[in-house]
């Protein structure tokens, strides 16, 4: 799986040098004599290597690197060199470079060095320098006239400006009423779905009709999908998924109240809806119980405050609820609800104020994972200890994520998704005991924001949501564990009773 940082292979750079020129996926494909699908794969994990946002972005890298050869006087080839590289602590050094020995072309930050290979030595690493794989340097180009230059930077000044009036602006600019809860993502994003292609991520059975922002929780052998936003409008529907069968249902029992980014818990056979947005796109206080039994709907005490895209979860016959946007703001509020008793009371506030996390129960912790706030997303990583009250800290995600699922299988939870302000490229497992979160592979390239996420125990589905500007039907699972050892049972216990 790629990593940030990690060299491209050569199908890559071939990838790239096409993706400079203007190209799509499928003449990309066509091309390269591949297939569109891994097209988009090379595509993710080149996002991924390099860091970037978008193609242009990645052409941008390209240009920087001599990866890309502009106006070219003559035919070359365009096969890159290939050189010996020693590798030094993860980063290439020069060829036939010894450790200790001064480089003879004097190399310096202001002065890099340009190997015969085209590499060129950026920095230097435990005294080794660092060099950058790039293209073969092109031929000297012709000199122009004066006339021609100041035609070539006219033109270059009309592209940018070009460039500022068709790019949209930045999601996380909340000045200019960006709203994470209500934004429906229009703007189509390169390097469309991947479906499957990661080791343990399998597509089940899609769900009738696209949708985001709902809320599933599992009850026995079925999930239950309620609410979100599908074609443009609120729901209240409830979709029953057989996880025997692989089928889905839905089921003539609609919420009373149509909400999205609600939260949602299961206690017993009892599914509580917590608030959400409702059909005039503000926060609610409703509070409604789905019986699984003869699917029928109850109310329930309201909530303290209007709030949605807040995070909830169950701990035996509590439900907790963190932060949330409320018609003020985005708060830092903890509310925990007695199902025994149909009673809220106030806990210990969240120590950063956000909205769009996900929370799961881990033993005896409760953990707050990424959100929104202050236009922007957060990394941060955070839990609550029910018993006592107490908010502690954990190590923070890899990268900013919100409006992002999380499930707990086994002693490991997994942050799935997000990318409300930015390109994700990765899921994360996080580790418990050595406190660290590590790289998860992820069937979708690019933004996976408003999913529905629901754990078992040896896996865990995600539903919906949006990606590359599209509301999804998708519905995949990720197998944890894979493996099953049966242990042989034995008629008697008693060694005396054994036949030879």
């Amino acid at each position: 799986m790629a990593e940030p940082k990690e060299p491209l292979t050569e199908r890559e750079l071939e990838i790239v040098r096409l993706v400079s020129t203007g190209a799509g996926n499928k003449e990309i494909a066509a091309r390269l004599v591949l297939s569109p699908n891994t097209v988009k794969v090379h595509l993710r994990n080149i996002f991924t290597k390099l860091e970037a946002t978008s193609r242009t972005e990645v052409s941008m890298i390209a240009f920087r690197n001599g990866w890309v050869v502009v106006d070219k006087p003559q035919e070359v080839s365009a096969a890159p060199q290939v050189v010996d590289v020693e590798v030094v602590s993860g980063a290439h050094s020069a060829p036939n470079h010894k450790q200790g020995e001064p480089d003879a072309g004097g190399w310096s930050e202001e002065n890099p060095t340009v190997t015969q290979a085209g590499e060129i030595v950026t920095e230097r690493v435990n005294n080794l320098p660092v060099v950058v794989p790039v293209a073969p340097n092109p031929e000297p180009l012709p000199q122009q006239s004066r006339w021609k230059k100041v035609m070539l930077a006219g033109a270059t000044l009309l592209t940018l400006l070009l460039v500022a009036l068709l790019v949209p602006a930045n999601r996380s600019d909340t000045s200019a009423g960006f709203d994470p809860l209500r934004i429906v993502p229009s703007q189509a994003r390169t390097g469309l779905l991947s479906k499957g292609e990661a080791s343990r991520w399998y597509l089940r059975a899609p769900m009738p009709t696209s949708r985001a922002r709902s809320s599933a929780v599992a009850v026995g052998n079925q999930i239950y999908l309620i609410g979100g936003e599908v074609n443009q409008t609120i729901s209240g529907d409830v979709l029953r998924y057989e996880l025997t069968s692989n089928t889905w249902t839905l089921l003539n029992t609609p919420k009373t109240t149509p909400v999205a980014n609600a939260g949602a818990a299961a206690v017993g056979k009892l599914i509580y809806v917590t608030g959400g947005t409702d059909n005039t796109g503000n926060p609610t206080a409703v509070v409604e119980a789905y019986d699984t039994t003869n699917g029928t709907w109850r109310s329930m005490q309201a909530l303290p405050l209007p709030l949605a895209g807040h995070a909830a979860v169950a701990d035996g016959k509590t439900i907790y609820i963190f932060g949330g946007s409320s018609r003020t703001g985005i708060t830092d509020n903890t509310f925990a609800y007695d199902t025994e008793t149909n009673r809220w009371s106030q806990q210990a506030a969240m120590p950063v104020p956000r909205s769009l996390a996900a929370a799961e129960v881990l033993g005896d912790r409760i953990y707050v994972i990424g959100g929104y706030h202050d236009g922007r997303e957060l990394s941060t990583c955070e839990y609550y200890i029910p018993s006592s009250q107490v908010w502690g800290t954990c190590a923070p995600l890899t990268v900013p994520r919100s409006s992002l699922g999380l499930a707990r299988v086994g002693s490991s939870l997994f942050a799935i998704g997000g990318g409300v302000t930015g390109f994700i490229g990765f899921n994360e497992r996080y580790d418990p005991a050595s406190n660290r979160w590590t790289a998860l592979e992820t069937p979708i390239t690019g933004d996976w924001q408003s999913i529905a996420v629901v754990s078992l125990p040896t896996e865990f589905y995600v539903f919906g949501g949006y990606s590359n500007g599209e509301r999804l039907a998708f519905s995949y699972v990720y197998e944890v564990f894979t493996n099953r050892v049966y242990v042989p049972a034995f008629l008697s216990a008693d060694p005396g009773n054994r036949k030879p």
